[in-house]
């Protein structure tokens, strides 16, 4: 069903699949705006699997956008009291309130607002529960783990945040040492492939042969071949595709740099550029 504003309405309901292989039964009423967001109705739910493992209920003014991350409570003025439970495999429960951002194998919290918690039970039966902050966010690493022994929890403002020409930068909270520091050729900032994957928590190999540098985490691949004019980014689905780019992978000296911006949006970041300070910054 058609909506003047050019969406549409699922009279009922159906399945959402995203890139990063959740799957969400939305209910009847959802709607789908011209640019791919999909909306709860504020009086109904919609739950699914988000990864093996991983299932999850989020309330209604819930939106699923077109990246297919899941901001809940979005549609509610002010987001009301909402929260999303997500439940793993191996016992622990996240309660995430409005404003989350969940996806990509991690719930992130909005700056400010009501925090998040922790729950599971320890091997004794004991509950527990572990406070989430705003501004922080949950790395679900293994959710087969029992308790909260399979996630991390890290400071998420922003994730990422590397400075041109500095041999150190901010990943999760945490300064890090840089192989191999940042710099700008042709207008575009260059971030080297070793301090990426460090940064994302990826893995990282290098295929001389071809030139081909690659990295991977949370079952998404990106290569970049030095000279190449795209990218190769192979979702969780399995389906390659390739995302053109005007600043190729090079190598400089034996080490290999990456296009920092078309890298990590390909892992599902929000790029930004700070000319006075000659900063990236990387958040989801």
């Amino acid at each position: 069903m058609k909506n003047p504003d050019g969406g549409s309405t699922l009279p009922g309901g159906g399945t959402v699949a995203t890139a990063d292989g959740a799957r969400i039964a939305v209910p009847a009423g959802a709607t789908i705006d011209k640019d791919g967001n999909v909306a709860i109705p504020a009086d109904k739910e919609a739950k699914g699997a988000l990864a093996e493992g991983v299932s999850a209920t989020f309330p209604g003014g819930s939106v699923i956008d077109a990246r297919g991350l899941i901001t809940v409570g979005a549609g509610l003025p002010g987001g009301g009291a909402a929260q999303a439970e997500v439940a793993l495999s191996g016992g622990a429960a996240i309660a995430a309130p409005a404003g989350s951002v969940i996806g990509d194998g991690a719930i992130r919290l909005p700056l400010s607002g009501p925090a998040g918690k922790i729950t599971y039970a320890g091997a004794d039966g004991t509950v527990s529960e572990i406070e989430i902050r705003p501004g922080y966010a949950v790395e679900i690493q293994r959710p087969d783990l029992p308790g909260a022994s399979g996630l991390e929890i890290f400071f998420n403002s922003p994730a990422i945040r590397l400075t041109v020409g500095d041999t150190e930068y901010q990943a999760k909270g945490e300064t890090k040492e840089a192989q191999s520091p940042a710099f700008i050729d042709n207008d575009r900032t260059y971030l080297g492939i070793r301090d990426i994957g460090n940064a994302l928590g990826g893995e990282i190999a290098w295929d001389r042969a071809s030139g081909t540098a690659s990295l991977s985490k949370n079952g998404v691949t990106a290569l970049a071949t030095v000279g190449q004019g795209y990218i190769r980014v192979v979702g969780k689905d399995g389906i390659e595709r390739r995302e053109p780019i005007d600043a190729p992978a090079l190598n400089r000296a034996g080490r290999v740099y990456l296009p920092g911006r078309a890298i990590l949006e390909a892992f599902g970041y929000s790029v930004a550029w700070d000319g006075a300070s000659r900063s990236v910054s990387a958040t989801r």
